[in-house]
């Protein structure tokens, strides 16, 4: 299972701005991921990933992390990891993927990916 893109303007986009203004719903914290699906194996992360924690004005929990471009908007907890893990997993696998013809920071980009976790 992949993360869908995000295509702007999109109910998210509302998300966005709510993490980035702080200005509707609640702020809970952080959440840590501490593991994430390389391929179809579970692989540990070097050190726990913070995730912010919102509870939006409809109940959706919402988890961001800006360093990896994760955003998720969830009607549960659980799902809302999951979700995050798989984000993680799809940028991995698109910013490590040698049949593409990557920029040279979009190469840094999935080393900083690799980095970050045990292989």
């Amino acid at each position: 299972m992949t993360a869908k893109p995000i295509i702007f303007p999109s109910p998210l986009s509302d998300t966005i701005m709510q993490a980035r203004n702080g200005d509707r719903g609640e702020e809970y914290g952080v959440i840590f991921l501490h593991s994430v699906f390389i391929g179809e194996e579970m692989k540990k992360l070097k050190k726990p990933l913070p995730l912010t924690l919102n509870i939006a004005e409809n109940g959706y929990i919402q988890l961001a992390n800006t360093e990896y471009s994760i955003l998720v908007s969830s009607p549960n907890v659980k799902e809302a990891i999951e979700e995050a893990q798989l984000q993680f997993s799809d940028g991995f696998g698109f910013f490590n993927n040698p049949a593409l013809n990557l920029s040279p920071a979009a190469k840094a980009r999935g080393e900083r990916f690799k980095d970050a976790v045990w292989i």
